[in-house]
């Protein structure tokens, strides 16, 4: 069995995948028949379904056809001959002298030849609308008394379930299992099983025959197309809508509180998995998560151009999108009205001491941030509003800190500079004061004379940005190939155009040595097999036009309906070491692992910051009676005032007796991490004019998801340290 462990992990980690940007191909002599099949109950889903899962079969991974270049090899006839081969091979070494006991073994070897799809919905053809899950597999066995032994098998292997029998229509009824189910048989190799209360094989053969056709509307495709098209990838999808409403009790619990934590209750479907799609590998997340408010509300939908002009293909890009002056002030008003008045302080400072109106230059952005490493060098570009407009705000600005903006035309281009002073010379003349005249002070007068030197023409309707004039003009001597979005496109499988953020990287020689790789593994295979390497025939990857790179890439998408997250490759997981590139897997890692977490923490703080606008009405009724009574709440009037939420993020919402303290609990429907902590609000009167205010205290709960508000000015007299 370790044997048997050895060889199937060797054949799971070698992934298949696709390239472009090549050579003509070589006409590639095509098999007949081809011994695998993609899924078949993907095509039968409709607005009934609650749920779809498809799990790869062991060969589906690694050789069957998928939409990218290695699919012309995976199809050639000389593949499929030696595949054919290595499996009757196969079959004889593990199945028979390694496993011979194993019914699970004979299966992934001999039989499977898909993957396996679940379905949960109501029986097909059924007037009972009782959800059911039904399985389907399609097999190499076309003789129903081979296909009998083959399932008897395996029911004995699962806790010696009774052998079935089929009938004159393929159907058998499964007893001993704890729920009723039936299993379907057809010579074609098709396997259906279905189980579920109200199971029966006549209602199995009346499905069987519903499913004979295809769906005419296919409500997952608009999440799992963008996942995997080659019908053999890794997927699972949640119609979230029917789900939530009839299907609590065959969907974990589990799954449903993952879906509340992630902010996703009011999605219509959620997707998820790892296949192939418009030439890529993709492993992705996706929700069909519609505007109606809450999280989603303050994540702006987004539409890039990105038709920035290039001078030729990129080796690595980053887009941001960046939010409006309205969308961040949404953003913001989430911490309630004390942060967006800190909000308004700070700009206002910065227009008082620093001379920027900020606001009004950051309006003149248009919604992309962008980073660019391509042949004249790095540098970055901005999508501007109006031009116009930003120079005036720009040199306004400048006048005003006695850095005044520079042009200079070469070759015909207009150059803008600008140095633009540091922060420490605008707004740090109380710190150098407060350091005297010692070293500490010299120091920062040297560097506050530096300054950041930026160099920037007008391109279309951005401003392309760079460290040095030379980068600018070597770039206007270029004649602009394409631009961004087209190469995104035509190389990289990625448009990125709905993406909050997006990172994308060429690599060059990947897809020859993937497929090299590939192809190296084959005769190690065979020596399992006990064959001789006969590879000769197979396709090279100049017959398959190959391309000279390989992409990998990493986005955030927030469209109109849609949010995800995606990682797209050229073939696997494994391209990076395969490539030898571990760099650029280094900064997806780096990048995830920075950008996910914050993400989290972000959803965690908006959920806290609900507790504070939960609490307005507590707040004036506490208020409203020390006015009137002159002192607070007793414990009987304080009880009354308290309440259970049990709705949303809060648990209860507490008066503490004589004090007037409001405690803000945080339940089960908030993320765990806040889960059963609380903030509190004390109030405090003015002695003056016998106002009351009320501060807000972190309580139990670490700083980082505090509102501003509510964070300590000493970082560790409470719970969590600086930068938690």
């Amino acid at each position: 069995m370790r044997k048997l462990a050895a060889i199937l992990i060797a054949i799971l980690v070698t992934a298949c995948g696709g390239s472009n940007d090549a050579p003509k191909k070589a006409n590639i002599a095509a098999a007949a028949d081809l011994p695998l099949s993609g899924d078949w109950l993907a095509d039968r889903v409709d607005d009934e379904t609650l749920a779809y899962t498809r799990i790869p079969s062991l060969f589906g991974l690694t050789s069957a056809p998928k939409d990218n270049a290695f699919g012309p090899a995976l199809a050639s006839d000389a593949y499929v001959d030696w595949f054919n081969r290595v499996t009757a091979g196969l079959d004889e070494t593990i199945v028979k002298d390694i496993a011979e006991d194993n019914a699970i073994a004979a299966w992934l070897v001999r039989y499977q030849r898909s993957p396996l799809e679940i379905i949960v919905r109501p029986m097909p053809g059924s007037k009972v609308k009782a959800p059911v899950s039904i399985l389907s597999i399609n097999t190499s066995l076309r003789e129903a008394d081979g296909a009998s032994e083959a399932i008897n098998a395996l029911l004995a292997s699962a806790g010696g379930l009774p052998a079935i029998t089929l009938d004159a229509d393929g159907i058998a009824e499964v007893a001993g299992l704890p729920v009723p189910a039936a299993v379907s048989y057809e010579t074609s190799g098709r396997i259906l099983v279905a189980i579920g209360n109200g199971t029966t094989g006549a209602k199995l053969l009346k499905a069987r025959d519903a499913l004979a056709k295809s769906s005419d509307s296919n409500p997952m495709s608009t999440l799992v197309d963008r996942i995997d098209t080659s019908g053999q990838g890794l997927v699972s999808w949640i119609n979230v809508e029917q789900a939530l409403i009839a299907g609590q009790l065959l969907i974990p619990e589990q799954v449903f509180a993952q879906i509340r934590e992630a902010g996703l209750e009011d999605a219509k479907a959620v997707a998820f998995g790892y296949g192939v799609a418009d030439g890529k590998a993709r492993m992705s997340f996706f929700a069909d998560l519609p505007d109606t408010g809450g999280v989603r509300g303050l994540i702006p939908n987004v539409d890039n151009a990105l038709d920035l002009p290039l001078t030729g293909d990129p080796t690595l890009a980053l887009t941001l999108a960046l939010p409006t002056v309205e969308e961040i002030r949404d953003m913001v008003a989430v911490g309630g009205d004390d942060a967006l008045a800190d909000m308004d302080a700070g700009l206002e400072e910065w227009r008082n001491t620093g001379g920027f109106d900020i606001e009004a230059l950051y309006a003149q952005l248009d919604g992309e941030a962008i980073l660019v490493s391509e042949p004249v060098g790095f540098y970055g570009a901005l999508r501007i509003r109006d031009k116009t407009e930003f120079l005036r705000v720009l040199t306004e600005a400048a006048s005003t800190l006695e850095s005044p903006l520079v042009q200079k035309q070469i070759n015909g281009v207009t150059i803008h500079y600008w140095k633009m002073p540091s922060l420490i010379s605008m707004f740090g003349e109380e710190m150098m004061a407060d350091q005297g005249t010692g070293p500490e002070q010299q120091l920062l007068s040297l560097y506050a004379n530096n300054g950041t030197h930026l160099f920037w023409v007008f391109d279309g309707n951005y401003a392309v940005i760079a460290d040095t004039p030379q980068l600018l003009i070597d770039r206007a001597r270029r004649r602009s190939s394409t631009t961004l979005a087209a190469w995104l496109s035509e190389h990289q499988g990625q448009s990125l155009q709905h993406a909050l953020f997006g990172m994308t990287g060429s690599m060059r020689g990947l897809p020859r040595t993937v497929y090299h790789s590939y192809l190296a593994f084959l005769p190690t295979l065979a020596d399992f097999a006990r064959l001789e390497a006969d590879i000769w025939e197979i396709p090279t990857a100049d017959d398959l036009g190959l391309a000279d790179t390989g992409a990998l890439g990493l986005s955030v998408v927030a469209e109109e309906s849609v949010l995800g997250i995606e990682m797209a490759m050229e073939h696997s997981p494994f391209d990076v070491f395969a490539g030898g590139s571990f760099g650029t897997i280094a900064a997806v890692g780096v990048i995830s692992a920075i950008a996910i977490p914050a993400y989290q923490d972000y959803t965690i703080r908006v959920q806290v910051s609900s507790g504070l606008s939960a609490s307005a009405p507590f707040k004036t009724k506490v208020a409203e009676y020390y006015l009137e009574n002159g002192a607070f709440p007793n414990a009987t009037i304080a009880e009354e005032l308290g309440q259970d939420i049990f709705a949303g993020f809060i648990d209860q919402i507490l008066v503490q007796a004589d004090t007037g303290v409001i405690v803000i609990y945080y339940g089960t429907d908030a993320n765990m991490q806040i889960y059963g902590s609380y903030i509190t609000l004390t109030p405090e009167v003015d002695p003056i004019n016998g106002s009351i205010t009320f501060r807000c205290e972190g309580g139990d709960m670490q700083q980082k998801y505090l509102p501003s508000v509510c964070r300590s000015p000493d970082p560790y007299s409470q719970t969590g340290w600086p930068g938690d």
